[in-house]
């Protein structure tokens, strides 16, 4: 439709400062067609990228209450469904939810694919799913500090390509890196 999505979340003062998770769909001139606000009074909800579906819904990774999700929505933005990946695997901390997880993209079979860090560890993880986010495969990648920001995408032989960066020292900037799957 020539338009665009995008994704974030903010807080509710209303809702005693919680974060709401929220997708906002502009036209190709950049006006506001419809804002869909997913966080609950109780649950502390971070979108952090999202993707557009075939069908024309759309399907974004974030978090609710620091536990993982993929959300899968309408069209208009209201939520279908959600799948949750345990806490013990990946990392997305309650009180700084940006960290992670990082690049969703959908693969060719319909499924997704993202990065998140690994809870207690310095490495990311690779999630691979199927369309309802059931988890297909996980693969671990880093090495001291690894710190997923350029994402993940399936090439176009079918494997995936992931560009991260590890922090050389605290007073250095990230060496970044490039991991073939």
């Amino acid at each position: 439709d020539g338009g665009y999505i995008t994704c974030g979340f903010g807080y509710s003062v209303s809702q005693s400062n919680n974060l709401q998770a929220t997708l906002v769909k502009r036209n190709a001139a950049g006006d506001t067609l419809w804002t869909s606000v997913l966080g609950l009074s109780t649950i502390q909800d971070v979108a952090t990228d999202v993707v557009q579906r075939t069908d024309g819904g759309y399907t974004f990774i974030g978090s609710k209450n620091g536990q993982v999700t993929l959300t899968r929505t309408s069209v208009t933005g209201v939520e279908i469904s959600t799948a949750y990946y345990p806490l013990a695997n990946l990392e997305s901390p309650y009180s700084y939810p940006i960290r992670g997880p990082f690049s969703l993209s959908q693969t060719a079979d319909g499924g997704y694919v993202f990065v998140a860090k690994k809870t207690g560890e310095d490495k990311m993880v690779v999630v691979k799913t199927d369309l309802t986010g059931s988890t297909q495969w996980t693969y671990e990648i880093g090495e001291f500090d690894s710190a997923p920001f350029g994402g993940v995408k399936q090439t176009a032989n079918g494997g995936y390509i992931i560009a991260a960066g590890n922090r050389v020292s605290w007073d250095t900037q990230t060496r970044p890196y490039m991991v073939r799957l």
